[in-house]
């Protein structure tokens, strides 16, 4: 049945797809194989079971949403610059990429499973502190105004979902706005 051997990565994409069209429940073992045109024992050759490939897909979208992130724009001067750089990264995001489609699916996950909310939480915070030190940076010690440029990007990316929006340009005149306080 299975024309090529699949690696994890192949499995955690696939779930990932998965979780971003359709939700959680279709992140299930014989749904992916048959995606895949593979058999389940391919899956259990490389995860211990769902709960395993379940966390193994939080932490490839932790990773790529939180670290990932800071490290494509630590080239950049920290203040300004930096917050710039990551307005600028949301210009290259669409509303139909998987990865805005995952972190909503995953921000709903996380209503219903702790261990979804514990990650989402995670990143989170990691981003706020990130944005805070920003802030600090250009003398904004008060968390709030990470928080105001923060939410308000939550926001623009859930309506550009059902929305068209410039989510960039949005976010800069945002990000002026807090700085011309």
């Amino acid at each position: 049945m299975s024309k090529a051997r699949l690696g994890k990565g192949d499995w955690i994409q696939a779930g990932m797809r998965a979780l971003a069209m359709s939700g959680i429940g279709a992140v299930r073992a014989e749904a992916l194989a048959r995606t895949l045109q593979t058999t389940k024992g391919s899956f259990y050759w490389h995860f211990k079971d769902i709960k395993d490939f379940r966390q193994q897909i939080l932490d490839g979208w932790q990773n790529s949403q939180a670290d990932e992130i800071i490290r494509r724009i630590a080239d950049h001067e920290p203040g300004i610059d930096r917050l710039r750089a990551l307005v600028g990264l949301a210009s290259e995001v669409r509303p139909t990429d998987l990865s805005v489609k995952a972190e909503l699916a995953i921000r709903e996950w996380a209503r219903h499973d702790p261990e979804a909310a514990k990650r989402v939480a995670e990143v989170d915070t990691k981003r706020l502190d990130y944005l805070s030190e920003q802030f600090q940076v250009l003398g904004f010690s008060d968390r709030r105004f990470a928080l105001d440029l923060y939410t308000n990007y939550l926001g623009f990316r859930m309506l550009s979902s059902t929305m068209d929006l410039d989510v960039a340009g949005h976010l800069e005149f945002v990000l002026s706005r807090l700085l011309d306080r």
